[in-house]
């Protein structure tokens, strides 16, 4: 099955986008602007333009951060014109700053160490599993109320040694959120030929 881009900009991301609340489309705005000839360091982080401009990012609740990280970059990713056309890259250095930002006050790695690891990309929380053969990640949920903490608490020695996906299967279980469970259906519809 192909992914319609097209149909998931046009019918998910860009409607929720414009729902955004209007601190986000400022801090954007100014992303636009002050990041413009920034690039990731060799850590994979984008480097702060001023300690003014963290903080707006520190300001924003964590559900709306981590809700805006998901919507700017898809937003960026899933256009015709892509995350360079839209903002010069904004909408990808946008979740940049919000995931680093998010990671920090969730006190959430920014390496995957070996074994069981929990880490957050693009606003959205996810399991890894590495080995010296082997690497592999899935998203879980939105890093909100109870969910960060639950699954910085499935990260125990016993699960290590249990295989990932019975592991990923009851951590997905015990977390919650609504939106983001609702968004992903709405992506699986996107898929050709799965919605009449």
């Amino acid at each position: 099955m192909d992914f319609d881009y097209v149909r998931a900009w046009k019918e998910l991301v860009n409607p929720q986008v414009k729902r955004l609340e209007k601190e986000v489309f400022s801090l954007y705005e100014l992303t636009v602007k002050e990041a413009a000839e920034l690039r990731q360091d060799a850590s994979l982080a984008m480097p702060w333009p001023s300690d003014a401009f963290r903080q707006k990012f520190r300001d924003l609740p964590t559900e709306l951060l981590a809700r805006s990280s998901r919507l700017l970059y898809l937003w960026g990713h899933w256009s015709s014109e892509g995350h360079s056309k839209i903002g010069d890259g904004a909408t990808w250095k946008f979740s940049k700053y919000a995931d680093q930002t998010l990671r920090y006050r969730l006190g959430l790695p920014i390496e995957v160490k070996r074994g069981l690891g929990l880490e957050l990309h693009e606003g959205v929380l996810r399991l890894t599993y590495s080995s010296n053969s082997e690497w592999c990640w899935e998203e879980l949920e939105m890093p909100i109320r109870d969910n960060v903490k639950k699954a910085k608490e499935a990260l125990t020695e016993e699960n290590y040694r249990r295989p990932f996906r019975e592991v990923l299967s009851e951590l997905r279980a015990s977390l919650e959120d609504w939106w983001f469970t609702e968004f992903n259906s709405g992506v699986k519809k996107c898929y050709e030929g799965t919605v009449e």
